[in-house]
């Protein structure tokens, strides 16, 4: 049997397959490819910004476009149907032991196409992927990618990866819903809402909230206010200062303001677990916060950078907004977000003009 698999990176793809090989004892080797999505994992860092508007284009709402994906440098090298186990040491000073690969021979002299075909042949896709939506948006893309036409819903599985141990893994991939029936469930479009408005929020920024970061001083070239950003540093002002670690916890712990509870745990927190400390380097980076000792404040640029905001830019319910707006009808879920993004950055672009002269031009693009 010709199988294909997609994996995050390679510990998980590695991960899988001894219960897939002992579920499809048949599995030919000579036909067998793995590919990985860890390259286009996070989305937004794909994203490709619009060139040559002008001022007068913002504020600005389009369709997200993505820099071109392939699968030429995320295929494993191809093997021979064995796995070694391999002892080593973590970081954790304990001994471990996981799978590898027993290599029968160099990758291909042509991955990109070899690998193209070998999914495209194959009688079975193995998409071994975490569950949350994001994680099946990059699977999307990869499909889409490999699977112009139309992908094959019969042919593509999707286990919800839910733990690592052989267990788990057998009883996830022999429970695995078909791709006709992961695409209906809500994710992808809860997915693509969110995407829809980061991208949408990037663009502006970079021009918008780039311009108002310029007049307030700031120089760092390549500094992006994101939208968790944004308010992190409003939720920072008036604070006394606080480790990073703290500041993690209380983006894990974000209750928003007013009538907006905290939501259960998932996208509804502020950022995730694995984009919370980036969204403190990229203000950190952008020289808005400023260390006093082991502890973090907003700085003078920060300071100055929010006081040259429209009061409105404070959303500190953003958060719960968002995942109300992306578990609606996908048509109308668009429209609350484009509502936002114009409403939020026509009041920035008037309250500048009405405000600050001389304004130092901003950035258009990336």
């Amino acid at each position: 049997m010709r199988i294909a698999t997609i994996a995050e990176k390679r510990s998980i793809g590695l991960s899988i397959m001894p219960p897939l090989m002992a579920q499809y004892p048949d599995l030919d080797t000579d036909g067998f490819v793995q590919a990985y999505t860890i390259a286009f994992r996070h989305l937004n860092a794909s994203f490709r910004y619009p060139r040559g508007l002008s001022w007068a284009d913002y504020p600005h709402v389009a369709e997200p476009r993505y820099r071109p994906i392939g699968v030429a440098e995320w295929l494993t090298p191809r093997f021979d149907g064995r796995i070694r186990m391999e002892d080593h040491t973590h970081g954790d000073g304990f001994d471990h032991r996981s799978p590898a690969w027993v290599a029968a021979s160099p990758q291909f002299d042509d991955p990109e196409a070899e690998g193209l075909r070998r999914f495209r042949e194959a009688d079975l896709v193995v998409a071994a992927m975490d569950c949350d939506p994001s994680a099946l948006l990059s699977l999307h893309r990869l499909l889409g990618h490999i699977f112009p036409e139309g992908i094959p819903k019969w042919r593509v599985r999707v286990p919800r990866l839910v733990a690592l141990d052989e267990s788990s893994l057998a009883t996830s991939l022999r429970d695995a819903p078909f791709w006709e029936d992961v695409e209906g469930d809500g994710r992808l479009a809860y997915a693509r809402t969110r995407r829809f408005f980061d991208y949408n929020f990037d663009v502006n920024s970079l021009a918008v909230l780039g311009r108002t970061y310029r007049a307030a001083g700031g120089e760092a070239p390549d500094a992006a206010i994101s939208k968790f950003g944004l308010q992190l540093l409003y939720a920072l002002r008036g604070r006394p200062p606080m480790g990073e670690g703290h500041i993690v916890q209380m983006m894990r712990d974000w209750k928003g303001k007013g009538a907006n509870p905290r939501r259960e745990r998932g996208w509804t927190e502020f950022g995730s677990a694995a984009s919370r400390a980036p969204i403190i380097e990229q203000v950190k980076a952008a020289g808005l916060l400023e260390w006093e000792g082991k502890r973090l404040k907003v700085g003078g640029l920060g300071h100055r950078f929010l006081e040259l905001l429209h009061p409105d830019c404070e959303d500190p319910n953003l958060p719960f907004r968002l995942d109300d707006w992306a578990k609606l009808p996908e048509v109308d879920a668009r429209a609350r977000a484009t509502r936002y993004v114009k409403t939020f950055f026509g009041k920035q672009k008037r309250h500048l003009a009405r405000n600050v002269r001389d304004i130092p031009p901003g950035l258009t693009r990336p």
